[in-house]
């Protein structure tokens, strides 16, 4: 970490490479900077290393991890979606619900922005009749 950088910019950074490593099916590597970081092991820690354990097919180990992050923080939606995920899946076979990582959330919010947006714009234009 350079003496410009903070610990809150430092671990976005991980996160990402994490996340990135994660979707790239490169999950060795991300289990190696999870290992290797300084972060309190707190639900975001917990949830990452759940789904880097998961895409090993660790599954009772992921399980743990989830079970974890759920106790950490409560609110953590993440680790309770993948949590549920994962009970679909053994219980269903199957499951529609994708792995969630945590940092969906920025994303997600701008397309329900524009799409709200856009669906103002149709509601409100000149023309239009109810």
């Amino acid at each position: 970490m350079t003496v410009t950088e903070s610990p809150a910019i430092d671990r976005a950074k991980l996160r990402r490479q994490v996340s990135s490593a994660i979707r790239a099916g490169r999950c060795d590597e991300a289990q190696e900077i999870l290992s290797n970081t300084d972060w309190p092991h707190d639900a975001e820690w917990l949830n990452l290393m759940g789904a880097v354990l998961e895409s090993k097919h660790q599954w009772k180990a992921a399980l743990r991890c989830y079970g974890q992050a759920m106790r950490a923080d409560r609110n953590y939606l993440p680790a309770q979606h993948n949590m549920r995920r994962l009970y679909e899946l053994y219980t269903f076979g199957h499951t529609d619900e994708h792995l969630l990582l945590g940092d969906e959330r920025p994303a997600l919010a701008l397309l329900i922005a524009a799409r709200g947006v856009f669906r103002q714009r149709e509601t409100t234009s000149p023309g239009t009749k109810r």
